[in-house]
């Protein structure tokens, strides 16, 4: 069955008092349409905002209601830990939400459940592009008309979105001495991989984090992949084929007039780069489905990570105004 989201609930709740024992616990009601969290509720008669209002909760106790403003009902019963938990069953079987309660209790400043987890969500989001998104997310959803579910496009948009939370990885990949280290400390802007003229200096494969126009990737510098008889190039290969069997992206590197470099069909799509663009046997014309660039001189390397952020989140799923599907608990069951 498709999952539906977390703020499709009438209302969501969160404990302010602590688990222990206590005269009185005090339970927060957030919602936005106050019929549907009345009815959930199980109140006969409306509250009134700011008037402390005696209600008898089914047969479990009695408590002191107060709807302090047009979106929050503090609900005030007894303190003991089984009236707490009976109470809590209960109105998670009416649909009211309890989930990511720890959550709503770190960022008392959130208007709602969705506000919460988003700036939850921020505090680790890896790459600048996310920020924006997220602090959008609150008035996206509570803009939704219920009933509300997410359409496949909406799951699979929301999958490519959260590559700006958790960083793809993207692997480069090429002959020896096609440019791939020159190419990645480009990017890195400072020396982080290994550059020499002279096939086989990478033996192994090199990771670093790259911010590419704003999404942060897990960039992987391969070795040289070419036929070798050396037990060591072997196991190197090996490797570096491990890596690009878990890619997200593949940048695949050659000087002008190489041949590309043949890998096992992927999922993951494969962006063409011909490297050494300012050297004059590269003088010819772009071909067509090929990236020029100068990784020695910076041509093109602008473009070029325009065109990877674009090819694992692209420009449409940036500009999309429906709602991101950014934290687990924002779907259930």
């Amino acid at each position: 069955m498709r999952s539906h989201p977390l703020s499709q609930a009438p209302a969501s709740a969160r404990w302010l008092t602590a688990p222990t024992p206590g005269a009185i616990a005090i339970l927060s009601i957030d919602f936005t349409d106050y019929s549907r969290a009345a009815a959930a509720l199980g109140l006969d008669k409306p509250l009134t905002i700011l008037r402390p209002s005696h209600r008898r909760i089914d047969v479990i106790d009695d408590a002191v209601l107060v709807q302090v403003d047009a979106r929050t009902i503090l609900v005030m019963p007894h303190g003991g830990p089984m009236i707490r938990q009976r109470l809590q069953d209960h109105w998670t079987s009416r649909g009211i939400d309890f989930g990511s309660s720890e959550t709503a209790a770190a960022f008392p400043e959130a208007r709602s459940r969705v506000e919460a987890l988003a700036l939850e969500t921020l505090a680790g989001a890896a790459s600048p592009r996310a920020i924006l998104l997220l602090l959008q997310q609150e008035a996206r959803w509570q803009a939704l008309a219920p009933p509300w579910r997410p359409t496949l496009q909406d799951e699979q948009r929301s999958l490519r979105l959260c590559r700006l939370l958790r960083p793809p990885v993207v692997a480069v990949i090429g002959a020896p001495n096609a440019g791939k280290s020159t190419l990645t400390n480009r990017l890195a802007g400072r020396p982080v991989s290994i550059e020499w003229h002279e096939p086989g200096s990478t033996r192994d494969h090199v990771g670093v984090l790259l911010d590419v126009d704003g999404l942060v990737v897990r960039w992987v510098d391969t070795p040289g992949m070419a036929p070798s008889s050396n037990e060591i190039d072997a196991d190197s290969a090996k490797l570096a084929m491990e890596v690009i069997s878990r890619a997200d992206l593949l940048v695949s590197l050659a000087e002008p007039a190489s041949q590309w470099i043949d890998v096992p069909p992927m999922q993951a799509p494969i962006i063409r780069v011909r490297s050494k663009s300012d050297l004059p046997r590269s003088s010819v014309a772009a071909e067509a489905g090929a990236h020029l660039i100068s990784a020695s001189r910076g041509d093109g390397i602008n473009d070029l990570a325009r065109l990877v952020r674009q090819s694992l989140v692209s420009d449409a799923d940036l500009e999309h105004s429906g709602v991101w599907l950014f934290h687990p608990a924002l779907t259930a069951s």
